[in-house]
C-alpha cells in the first residue's frame, strides 16, 4: 500500500517517523513523507525517502495561512492518492484528517502524541480555555471515522470523557517505537557520572527543575557530577529558553548545554543516568525509550506518558512534578551507587525490547492501516 506520513516539521519527520517508515519499508509499503522544507529534508531523502513540500504555519492562528496550508495538502493528496494518510502532531492531525476526508483518502490514521501545548497544565485564562473548546470541537469532527492511534491511556481517556471519540476507533500503541539494533548497553566509568537531559530546551520539559536540581546537588551538596542539557531552543514556543539564559548558567559551572545532538546513539554511550522532569503531558517520550534502550537508569516525572517508560525502582524513578527536590534525591542516589545504576540499566534494556522495540511497534501500526483499508472497502 501506498502510506503519506505528514506532520508539521521536517525535524519531526527525521527524528521521529523515518525509523517506522524503515520498517514499514521492509514490510513492502511505499513510503512518502509531507511537511514543511527545512534542513533535514536532504536527511529525510538520503534515508530513502520521497519528501513532499507543505507549508505549515507552526504558531499561527491566522485563517488565511491556515486555508493555505488545506489548499497545499488538497493538492497533495490529490496528486499522490495515498491508500493510508498517516498524521502527526496536533496541527497535522488536524489539517491533515479534515483535508483527507476532503479528498476521498480510504484510510485517515491520527497519532495523538500528546495533547499539545494548549492542553499542559500549566496553561490557564480565557483565551486558553476558549481555544480548548474550539480544538477539542475540531478534535471530534478530524477525528470521525478515522483510526486514532494513542501512545497512553490518560489521553485516550481524556478525548473519550470529552464525547472526542464517540466516531472514531481509537488503539493503543505504547511509544514512536524505538530501533534497539542502534542503541548499545554500556556502563561507562566516567570519573565524573554524567547526568543528562535530552529534550527542546523548554520549561514544559523540565529545564529549569533540572537546573535548580543541579544547582542543589553541586553547591549545596557538593555532588560530584557533570549535568548535560542536550536539545535546540525552540523560539517557535512561548516557554523556550533563550541560548543566553543557558550560556549564563554554564559560566555558573552549574550545567553545561552540548546543543543539538544529532547521533543520539553514541550520546548515550557519553552518559550515565537519563532525566527528563517533564511538565507537560507528553506521548511516550523518545529520548527516554532510547535511553532504556541504551541501559541507561531514567529519573523522570509520575506524569502522563512519562511514567509508560518506566517501571519505577526497576528501570530508573518517578518522581513528583515540579519537584527539584525529589528530582536531586533521586540523581544523587544513582549518582553515587554506580551497580545500582547499572542494574537498572540492564532492566531498562530488557523492557525497551519486550516494549519499544520499532519492528513491534511498526507491525501493530501496519495492522492498524489494514484493519482500516478492509473497512473502507466493505
Amino acid at each position: 500500500m501506498k502510506i503519506l506520513l505528514f506532520t508539521n516539521t521536517d525535524w519531526s519527520l527525521y527524528n521521529f517517523r523515518v525509523p517506522l517508515a524503515n520498517e514499514l519499508k521492509k514490510l513492502g509499503h511505499e513510503i512518502v513523507m509531507a511537511s514543511p522544507e527545512g534542513e533535514f529534508v536532504s536527511k529525510i531523502e538520503e534515508a530513502g525517502f520521497r519528501h513532499v513540500r507543505v507549508t505549515v504555519f507552526r504558531t499561527s492562528m491566522n485563517p488565511f495561512r491556515e486555508v493555505q496550508t488545506i489548499w497545499e495538502l488538497k493538492r497533495i493528496f490529490d496528486k499522490e492518492k495515498p491508500d493510508v494518510v498517516h498524521n502527526f502532531t496536533p496541527k497535522g492531525v488536524l489539517y491533515g484528517s479534515t483535508t483527507a476526508k476532503w479528498s476521498g483518502v480510504n484510510t485517515v490514521v491520527n497519532s495523538i502524541t500528546g495533547l499539545g501545548y494548549i492542553f499542559e497544565p500549566d496553561r490557564s485564562g480565557i483565551r486558553t480555555n476558549l481555544l480548548r473548546k474550539i480544538i477539542l470541537r475540531w478534535y471530534r469532527f478530524a477525528l470521525s471515522s478515522t483510526d486514532v492511534i494513542f501512545q497512553n491511556m490518560e489521553d485516550m481517556n481524556y478525548l473519550q470523557e470529552r464525547g472526542v471519540l464517540e466516531k472514531a476507533h481509537a488503539h493503543l500503541v505504547r511509544s514512536s517505537g524505538v530501533n534497539t539494533d542502534l542503541y548499545d548497553v554500556h556502563h561507562n566509568d566516567n570519573e565524573r557520572p554524567i547526568v543528562a537531559l535530552p529534550a527542546r530546551m523548554v520549561k514544559a520539559k523540565g529545564v529549569g527543575i533540572f537546573i535548580r536540581a543541579a544547582e542543589i546537588l553541586k553547591k549545596e551538596k557538593e555532588v560530584e557530577a557533570r549535568f548535560v542539557l542536550a536539545g535546540f531552543v525552540d523560539p517557535t514556543r512561548p516557554d523556550s529558553f533563550k541560548e543566553e539564559e543557558l550560556k549564563r548558567w554554564e559560566r555558573k559551572n552549574v550545567i553545561e548545554w552540548w546543543g543539538y545532538i544529532d547521533d543520539m546513539a553514541g550520546f548515550y554511550k557519553k552518559v550515565n543516568i537519563v532525566c527528563l522532569p517533564s511538565l507537560g503531558k507528553e506521548g511516550v517520550p523518545k529520548t527516554l525509550i532510547e535511553a532504556a534502550a541504551s541501559g541507561c537508569p531514567i529519573v523522570t516525572t509520575d506524569n502522563t506518558g512519562c511514567r509508560d517508560a518506566v517501571i519505577d525502582g526497576k528501570t530508573g524513578f518517578l518522581i513528583p512534578i515540579k519537584d527539584h527536590e525529589s528530582l536531586a534525591n533521586k540523581l544523587k542516589y544513582l549518582i553515587e551507587n554506580k551497580n545500582q545504576r547499572e542494574q537498572m540499566g540492564r532492566k531498562g534494556r530488557e523492557f525497551a525490547e519486550e516494549t519499544f522495540a520499532m519492528d513491534i511497534i511498526a507491525e501493530q501500526t501496519a495492522d492498524i492501516y489494514e484493519r482500516g483499508l478492509k473497512k473502507a472497502y466493505n
